[in-house]
């Protein structure tokens, strides 16, 4: 992967985060282009018809490369030891994927979900607590009999402080850190 092209899919995933940040209204919000640009990017690249469009325009590239640019991109992830991403797809074996766009994802990135909405949650929590080093115990949504997919971005950053800020500390949120303590932090009144 040349460096020109790793640059346009950073520019593109941080124009898709722009993008979403100049809908924000001032509350609390996370959001991470770098989380959901890849997962775009790749279904752009087996889309068809009007959702390849609209899907071209959320990545700002063309759907020919924008595959491509996904994997440029997790690689880049990959190669930070303070962030783990893990994009991950589950479909039903009566939903019909292209076979060739299947075997183009990133390794590990398929699963097949079953009729048993049950053992699907088991399975699609514990990619969750996996791929998220336990920081995210299940994954944030009811699998029912009618899912047909499931398209999901584990995507964790591990921050260290430059230096001592005692604030912080007090709130519990210094390394290892603690989502909940940090979110709660985030909102407290100084």
């Amino acid at each position: 992967m040349n460096r020109q092209h790793q640059h346009d899919s950073v520019t593109a995933v941080n124009a898709l985060t722009a993008r979403w940040a100049e809908t924000c209204t001032g509350e609390s919000v996370v959001m991470a282009g770098a989380g959901a640009w890849p997962l775009l990017a790749h279904l752009a690249s087996a889309a068809e018809g009007q959702g390849r469009r609209e899907l071209q325009e959320a990545v700002g590239m063309d759907a020919t490369t924008a595959s491509r640019a996904a994997r440029a991109v997790l690689s880049i992830m990959d190669g930070s030891p303070a962030i783990r991403s893990a994009p991950g797809l589950w479909s039903r074996p009566n939903l019909t994927l292209h076979p060739a766009w299947i075997t183009a994802l990133p390794a590990g990135m398929h699963g097949e979900l079953t009729s048993d909405p049950a053992a699907d949650r088991l399975r699609l929590d514990a990619w969750a607590a996996e791929q998220t080093g336990g920081l995210i115990p299940a994954m944030p949504l009811q699998v029912i009999d009618r899912t047909l997919l499931v398209l999901a971005m584990a995507l964790t950053v591990r921050t260290t402080p430059r230096r001592a800020d005692h604030s912080a500390s007090r709130h519990g949120c210094m390394p290892p850190p603690k989502p909940a303590s940090c979110v709660r932090a985030a909102q407290d009144p100084e």
